[in-house]
């Protein structure tokens, strides 16, 4: 059985399929981030494309080669959940101060999410994911080591 998607949803397909695909946030979250009613999930649950494409996902997230990624999504997604409580309870009283700090210091890091080298650059790392809703084409995937050369000093004169 092959429902008709609403238009709206059909350039949402991606997104959503790989919202489920991870396996984060509970399809009651997902609905409402993406906005859908029940009505408009059931008709994309039916739906040949969502299907194929939520496969895909599935099987894109859950290689062994992503197991870093993976961990390292679930606990940035934890750690937003936990960011309002943070907030929340700065001002309390109840709280030790050296405790605040912590959480400040901890939130101040968060300010810049992701792995930095000795320097502070960010990480040697490139990934383009290519995802489309052609129903022949899997996502593509390109990843790519940042090569280092060697710096060549002098000026331009002297060339």
């Amino acid at each position: 059985m092959n429902e008709e998607v609403n238009p709206r949803l059909a350039l949402d397909v991606s997104r959503i399929a790989r919202d489920v695909s991870m396996d984060i946030l509970g399809i009651d979250k997902i609905l409402k981030l993406h906005g859908l009613s029940p009505a408009e999930w059931d008709a994309l649950r039916a739906s040949e494309d969502f299907k194929r494409t939520l496969v895909s996902m599935i099987k894109e997230w859950n290689t062994a080669s992503n197991t870093k990624e993976r961990v390292a999504v679930k606990s940035a997604t934890a750690v937003e959940a936990s960011l309002e409580w943070i907030m929340e309870n700065l001002g309390d009283p109840d709280i030790p101060f050296i405790q605040k700090i912590e959480a400040l210091k901890f939130v101040a890091r968060l300010a810049s999410l992701g792995e930095t080298g000795r320097d502070g650059h960010a990480g040697e790392r490139v990934v383009i994911q290519i995802l489309t809703n052609a129903h022949d084409v899997t996502p593509v995937t390109i990843e790519a080591k940042v090569a280092h050369t060697p710096l060549i000093e002098g000026k331009a004169e002297d060339m």
